[in-house]
């Protein structure tokens, strides 16, 4: 093996290789190859610069339509807080007749039973007199009595309208960022 050499590929310095394609080989200059790069490259930068706009606008026009739909639900639910409200108003302030009603209507009838109480214990004598008024006034004591839950049962109901009422008003605060 004395005086065996291994003979290695000559490498042309001038040839170049850029991914994978060699160039300076197709009598373009390699100063003209720079300028053609050049000018796709400005192409593609052009392009891109383009897409970009578009995207931006379509970003614009989707900012300004959420902005549209937030505004409408808001909207939206201040005037079902407002309708709520509304009817919540409207169920109290019939709560609030009503109990007046009551109250006037169990004032009236207690003081129609006690005249006409003191009418038939003035009108009879006697014991079958006595008892019939005694039977009388019971029977008026338990009315009373009954107009009286009545009446309690009524203020419940228009205290528990007041709260509902108060809650909902700091809801719709809150919802219109008072």
């Amino acid at each position: 093996m004395v005086g065996t050499y291994v003979e290695e590929d000559v490498v042309d310095e001038d040839v170049r290789v850029e991914e994978g394609v060699v160039t300076g080989l197709d009598a373009v200059s390699p100063i003209t190859d720079l300028e053609n790069r050049g000018e796709d490259n400005e192409k593609e930068l052009k392009d891109m610069r383009l897409r970009i706009e578009e995207l931006e606008n379509e970003l614009a026009k989707e900012k300004g339509a959420s902005t549209s739909l937030l505004t409408l639900l808001a909207e939206l639910v201040d005037l079902e807080l407002r309708s709520k409200l509304t009817r919540k108003d409207n169920k109290l302030g019939k709560a609030r007749a009503d109990l007046a009603q009551s109250e006037n209507l169990a004032t009236t009838n207690s003081r129609v039973k006690k005249v006409e109480a003191r009418e038939r214990s003035r009108n009879k004598k006697g014991d079958a007199g006595i008892s019939i008024v005694k039977g009388d006034v019971a029977n008026l004591l338990a009315r009373i009595e009954e107009l009286e839950a009545d009446v309690a049962q009524i203020q419940a109901h228009v205290q528990k309208g007041n709260e509902r009422l108060r809650v909902s008003q700091n809801k719709l605060d809150v919802a219109l960022g008072r």
